[in-house]
């Protein structure tokens, strides 16, 4: 009786072990279609989206200072929807970051600029689509304060969330977050 108690799992161990994981169906690969696309990007529908605690402040100079960034790249950058376009670049800006479940470990993951689940600051979330597909791509953008009402309060500010949006388009501004891009996907000559 011992016996078959100590082999039990020591067997459930090994069918398990032999069993085909399913880890890689959930990873996503490039097609050649895709490679191909992302080789060719000259066009960058650039998407921001601002979140205060007071509702949505103008994303319209955020986006200016990502579209320049850009520009300054060698894309296109567009901000009509309608407008033909290889690619979206999405930023997310938000007073109060929240929490968008867990991230892989790793690689990118691990380096400064990746998105952080403990921050609960102003941040922007870079991402990117193409073809309508999420690219497992992300950066991240704080500022340099967590507390953004203490911030605007200490800045002498009557609006945290405006406070929040403007330190973040500095770091915006200043962040490389393109050379990040396209070391991982660079343009065509």
């Amino acid at each position: 009786m011992r016996k078959q108690l100590a082999l039990s799992p020591l067997a459930l161990c090994l069918v398990l072990s032999l069993m085909p994981s399913s880890a890689s169906a959930y990873r996503e690969y490039f097609t050649p279609e895709q490679k191909d696309r992302l080789e060719k990007i000259q066009t960058v529908l650039v998407d921001v989206l601002t979140i205060a605690d007071k509702g949505g402040v103008g994303a319209g100079a955020l986006g200016e200072v990502v579209a320049q960034r850009l520009n300054e790249a060698g894309y296109a950058a567009v901000r009509d929807p309608s407008t033909p376009h290889d690619v979206v670049f999405r930023v997310k800006c938000e007073q109060r970051k929240t929490w968008e479940g867990t991230t892989a470990t790793g690689g990118d993951a691990d380096l400064p600029d990746a998105p952080s689940r403990l921050w609960k600051g102003p941040a922007c979330q870079l991402t990117y689509l193409l073809g309508g597909m999420k690219i497992k791509w992300q950066k991240e953008v704080r500022t340099e304060f967590e507390d953004a009402v203490a911030a605007a309060q200490a800045a002498q500010v009557a609006d945290p969330g405006l406070y929040a949006m403007t330190k973040l388009q500095e770091a915006l501004a200043t962040y490389d977050f393109m050379y990040k891009v396209l070391r991982v996907h660079p343009t065509a000559p």
